[in-house]
């Protein structure tokens, strides 16, 4: 009798082993599963990282391409700038030789005296027909160096536009290549954990 208790003791026992055996089997293939999503969960979103960083170094290679061009637009619109003023300032220059060598010529003519008079009027008469014909290149220039000033004017405009455009370009570069090394970082320690 003795030995049957102890037999049926050791039984149930055993049956104790087997249900903890049961759980700790359910509790593995428990842990297995949650294992097995967060290795799922973690290659999705490397994944994802990997996508983004790519469509982020595809956007900062974009921008750096409209930079490099604006920086070229912009170099092109200061020369064409400089050009316009300095073929303004060398029409102004030519004219106002021109206008000087003609009201010295004339006044020269007027001090010949009163026994040059009939010679002076002739004379006078030309230079009056040249001084009124440089008068009309003169006013003709003048509306060519206003507009030369107006083309100036907007070109620094463009200029100023593009200056504009150059600095928002590099701090839209400057947020692309943070956001990339977040997202390096962000991928880094995902792998690492």
């Amino acid at each position: 009798e003795n030995l049957e208790e102890k037999l049926k003791l050791k039984e149930n026992e055993l049956k104790e082993m087997e249900q903890v055996k049961i759980n700790l089997e359910t509790q593995i293939s428990s842990l297995e599963k949650d294992v097995e999503n967060e290795r799922i969960h973690r290659e999705k979103a490397v994944d994802e990282m990997n996508e983004k960083e790519k469509m982020l170094i595809g956007k900062k290679l974009e921008v750096a391409n409209q930079l490099e061009t604006l920086e070229t637009s912009l170099a092109k619109a200061k020369e064409d700038l400089e050009d316009n003023k300095e073929a303004g300032k060398r029409a102004q220059n030519i004219l106002k030789t021109e206008m000087d060598n003609l009201s010295e010529k004339l006044k020269s003519e007027r001090e010949t005296g009163e026994q040059l008079k009939l010679k002076l009027d002739d004379t006078e008469s030309r230079l009056n027909t040249k001084l009124a014909a440089a008068n009309e290149n003169l006013v003709s220039a003048r509306n060519d160096v206003a507009k030369c000033e107006e083309k100036m004017k907007g070109l620094e405009d463009l200029v100023k536009q593009k200056e504009t455009q150059h600095f928002e370009l590099k701090g839209e570069m400057a947020v692309l290549e943070a956001t990339i090394e977040n997202n390096h970082d962000e991928k880094r320690s995902l792998l690492e954990r």
